[in-house]
């Protein structure tokens, strides 16, 4: 796993009327050189994968965590390592899973993770098989501002059929966290939509708070429709999260995929307009798909920016570029969605990156 430093300056700025107001990549260079986080010769297994990171503004802490593959035979284990304001490591890395069960077990993978203020902790959360071989299910783990690991993996998601890829947003003031995660909704594999469940820590625990809800309805086993990939934010004016996805639901045509997103109110109830569509790459009427959404808060007008990765838009066929929508505080659309990345000049041929989104003093970076 590597680190780069970045200034704080424009990526994306604010939503205006138009939409958002973009500034060129060269307007943020890189602050020295790319940090190594991991060692897999230290730690073991055949290399560091999908990592997520969270910062602490209290202590000026980033903590990292990741999944270091083939631990131990096949199977994964979760890692985390501190990290000051500067890039220098603090402490030693240490283990946030044990997978060691009955055997079979491939363990911890997509770990996502946040801090929380009230807390004085960091909420991670993941998806692993490790009590329920064969079965994925999404966990969460507490780690203190220390890097110390409090109380036992906690399972989030609910039923029995498996759950992947959670994302997680806080709710600062009330210090409760929104975990969404794919899900199958039915008997059938392609019965996949989007779930959630508001959590908090109390007494060293996760604990859940009022009943899991069910964020999309798109799945069709009839037609192998599905919504996967979600992603959620908190808008501290609005007082709700905004939690987003990839859908081919919807009777959209076949191998067309649109991002779509959903209101969820700070109690964990939906509101607004059910399961509404951000994108629209498949408006001409061919096959295009929008992918990989990631949603952010725009902190100075309260609202939001989507960005996916799509290939309609006059784009040729298979030439992936990364788009943002904005959104305003009642999430409703402004403007067109514009063009982000441009492969072109970046010498590139094939699809561009999935996009990863982060807004601070007021701006919004996108990469």
């Amino acid at each position: 796993v590597l680190a780069v430093l970045l200034t704080v300056s424009v990526g994306v700025g604010q939503g205006s009327a138009q939409g958002a107001t973009l500034a060129p990549w060269s307007d943020f260079p890189l602050v020295g050189e790319a940090l190594t986080i991991s060692n897999t010769s230290a730690l073991g297994g055949t290399g560091s994968t999908d990592a997520a990171v969270a910062y602490n503004a209290q202590n000026g802490e980033y903590l990292v965590v990741w999944v270091q593959q083939a631990v131990r035979g096949l199977t994964s284990e979760l890692f985390g390592q501190r990290m000051d304001r500067g890039g220098t490591l603090v402490g030693d890395a240490f283990r946030l899973t044990d997978s060691v069960g009955s055997g079979g077990e491939t363990g911890a993978a997509h770990p996502e993770v946040v801090h929380c203020d009230v807390c004085d902790a960091f909420l991670v959360v993941y998806e692993s098989d490790r009590h329920t071989v064969g079965n994925r299910q999404v966990y969460g783990r507490i780690v203190s501002d220390t890097g110390e690991l409090i109380g036992e993996e906690v399972r989030i998601s609910t039923g029995g059929h498996e759950a992947f890829r959670p994302a997680i947003a806080t709710d600062p003031v009330q210090g409760r966290h929104l975990v969404v995660w794919e899900q199958n909704a039915g008997p059938f594999i392609v019965d996949i939509d989007i779930f959630g469940q508001m959590v908090e820590t109390l007494a060293g625990s996760i604990v859940a708070v009022g009943s899991p809800v069910r964020v999309s309805r798109m799945s069709d086993p009839a037609s192998n429709r599905t919504a996967t990939g979600p992603d959620v934010t908190w808008n501290s004016l609005a007082r709700e999260f905004l939690v987003v996805w990839q859908s081919d639901g919807r009777g959209l045509p076949y191998q067309t995929t649109e991002i779509f997103a959903q209101r969820i109110a700070d109690s964990g109830e939906e509101v607004g307009v059910d399961d509404f569509a951000v994108s629209s790459m498949s408006a001409d009427g061919d096959e295009h798909a929008a992918i990989e959404a990631a949603v952010t808060t725009d902190p100075r007008s309260g609202g939001f920016f989507v960005f996916w990765s799509g290939d309609g838009a006059g784009l040729p066929n298979d030439r992936f570029e990364v788009f943002v929508q904005t959104l305003d505080g009642a999430a409703d659309l402004v403007g067109p969605a514009r063009q982000v990345s441009n492969a072109d000049l970046a010498g590139a041929t094939a699809r561009a990156p999935y996009p990863v989104a982060a807004s601070a003093n007021g701006r919004t970076t996108v990469a």
